[in-house]
């Protein structure tokens, strides 16, 4: 299991060997993928829900999918341009901005923002990262190297080094809580 997603009484898991959507309150599994689905990939990295209910699907090597329960739609491209190369992370705002994040063994290609119709990319201020999180007021917060923490309003990124600086170790991962309290592990050094 890659991922596991909620959405009302149904519970979704990203696999290997596909995408099961699990309804609780009928004991009822439904499972796609690329035998029975227009899913091009049987290995599901990430899902997420924005909030209009749509379940947006990373699968491996690149492929991105907005399912909204009858229409499978398929991003090729993030911004017209680039090509999708890993799709690592999936970020969905209160606002329903959608994000993903685009790299490979820890190199960021960017961050896209999508608009409705295509993906923008976000200047990152970090050529290497290792994780990406939202909170409720919608601030992406991404953790690296060179900086190690950053964190993006809409418009602007404002470095959060200092915040961390007398944590040992470097940031790995970033997990935001309900009430925006930001926690941050640490690779050697726990949490």
């Amino acid at each position: 299991i890659y991922d596991i997603a909620f959405n009302n009484q149904d519970v979704w898991i990203a696999s290997r060997g596909g995408l099961a959507k699990f309804d609780r309150i009928n004991n009822f599994t439904t499972c796609f993928n690329a035998a029975n689905s227009p899913l091009h990939s049987n290995e599901i990295r990430e899902i997420e829900f924005d909030v209009y209910g749509n379940l947006w699907i990373a699968m491996n090597y690149g492929d991105l999918v907005k399912y909204d329960g009858t229409t499978w739609e398929h991003f090729v491209t993030l911004n017209g341009v680039d090509t999708l190369v890993g799709i690592i992370n999936i970020l969905t705002s209160p606002a329903g901005d959608v994000y993903v994040v685009s790299g490979y063994n820890g190199s960021l290609k960017g961050l896209y923002k999508y608009d409705g119709s295509s993906f923008n990319n976000i200047n990152v201020p970090m050529t290497q990262w290792w994780a990406f999180g939202i909170d409720t007021l919608g601030s992406i917060y991404c953790s690296g190297s060179a900086p190690q923490l950053a964190k993006y309003d809409g418009n602007n990124w404002t470095v959060l080094d200092t915040l961390i600086s007398s944590l040992p170790g470097s940031t790995y991962d970033i997990l935001i809580g309900k009430n925006n309290n930001l926690c941050a592990i640490m690779i050697d050094s726990g949490l």
